[in-house]
């Protein structure tokens, strides 16, 4: 093993978390273990140098996690470093982790949404009354309720969620504030990028009829479509929703053509006491053979 620049550590330890995973909280620190070969032999690998400054800032970065994650009482009591020899230290971390602030009430504000969409609205949202108020769920099931909305035809929806948190009671009122929009339709589909490749058969492979309502998951959907076709580097497939008064969402697809051509070489040989034998591998593939995306290939294997 080679000898390291200055201390490294060997393990950290975070004591005081009852309901907490330690391993997650180790998971977002800049300081960290050192790897070890087969779990066994340090410094094989490389060392995780020990940083005070670092470490430091380390400790910010505990509270804050613990306080994402609903524990605002949170607070790092210590931290002890100690030196094993003259170059291994191992870092025990105290945590206070408190009691967790709960959700007292959501107001979900779908109240004026259509019946079926106010539904599939509401059975989006993964945070219920009672259950620990985490930032990271609180900001996902925004983000979900959202895309409802934009499977529904509501490109230009928005949703503010709000928060109020009372440390004093432990408890977190959500609010979410819905500006729906006009439901909204397919605009002009334009491709940029292509070349060789024809637009008909790629527009018919992307399956967004302009004027058809519009729907997010189809939009993925569509891009995926274009990847699986194995002929573009990249895809992209962007929504204009700049322009809400208009009710209409116009699409772009920006594509970068592969090579439509490939050639495959390879080869082999085994021998054994019955003798020597060869084989090449020989290929040509044509992925828009006559145009129209049609795919040719030619294989052989000669062999001795």
């Amino acid at each position: 093993c080679r000898t390291p620049p200055r201390p490294y550590v060997t393990a950290i330890d975070i004591e005081g978390l009852r309901e907490v995973d330690p391993d997650d909280i180790e998971d977002g620190l800049s300081t960290a273990e050192s790897p070890r070969l087969f779990g066994l032999f340090e410094g094989v690998l490389e060392y995780s140098l020990y940083d005070r400054n670092v470490l430091a800032r380390d400790l910010q970065r505990i509270e804050r996690a613990l306080r994402a994650r609903g524990y605002y009482e949170a607070k790092v009591t210590s931290a002890r470093v100690v030196f094993e020899d003259a170059y291994a230290v191992k870092i025990r971390i105290r945590v206070h982790e408190g009691r967790p602030v709960r959700v007292r009430r959501i107001e979900p504000g779908l109240s004026r949404l259509p019946f079926d969409v106010m539904l599939d609205a509401n059975g989006a949202r993964e945070m219920a009354d009672g259950d620990v108020f985490e930032g990271e769920r609180f900001e996902a099931d925004k983000a979900r309720i959202e895309r409802v909305l934009r499977d529904e035809g509501y490109a230009f929806a928005t949703v503010d969620a709000k928060a109020r948190v009372d440390i004093a009671e432990r408890a977190a009122d959500v609010r979410y504030e819905i500006e729906l929009g006009r439901r909204a339709r397919y605009g002009p589909v334009k491709f940029v990028g292509l070349s060789e490749i024809p637009e008909g058969p790629v527009r018919a492979n992307l399956e967004l009829e302009e004027g058809a309502i519009y729907n997010e998951s189809d939009v993925e959907d569509a891009q995926r479509a274009l990847v699986n076709l194995g002929v573009f580097s990249t895809v992209e497939v962007v929504p204009d929703r700049s322009r809400p008064e208009t009710g209409v969402v116009p699409i772009l697809v920006r594509v970068r053509e592969s090579s439509l051509h490939t050639v495959r070489l390879g080869g082999g040989a085994r021998f054994d006491v019955l003798g020597l034998a060869t084989q090449l591998q020989a290929g040509w593939e044509h992925r828009n053979f006559l145009g129209g995306l049609r795919t040719f290939r030619v294989d052989t294997r000669p062999a001795v």
